[in-house]
């Protein structure tokens, strides 16, 4: 059974196409736009996963880093910055 919530879970959030029907976000279909409009509809969805998510092989530094440098577009000091921010709330 919970296999299923998660399948439906990840499917809501974009993260798992689905085999037949329609994911709609703010009446859009989530899966027949280009990749970069998914990543723009993706960052408006709060998701928490029930695995910790943590790469392993790269500090906590660098797995907080990783989705802000990918999703939100940050580098350089901005990223820096964000980065320490986060973590000092943790």
């Amino acid at each position: 059974l919970w296999g299923r919530h998660t399948t439906l879970l990840e499917t809501a959030a974009g993260l798992l196409e689905p085999q037949r029907g329609a994911v709609r976000l703010d009446g859009v279909d989530l899966y027949r736009l280009g990749f970069h409009e998914q990543l723009k509809a993706r960052q408006r969805i709060g998701v928490v996963l029930e695995s910790t998510g943590l790469l392993q092989n790269l500090t906590v530094w660098e797995n907080v880093a990783l989705p802000l440098s990918y999703h939100a577009a940050l580098g350089g000091r901005e990223l820096t910055v964000r980065v320490e921010r986060l973590l000092e709330k943790a």
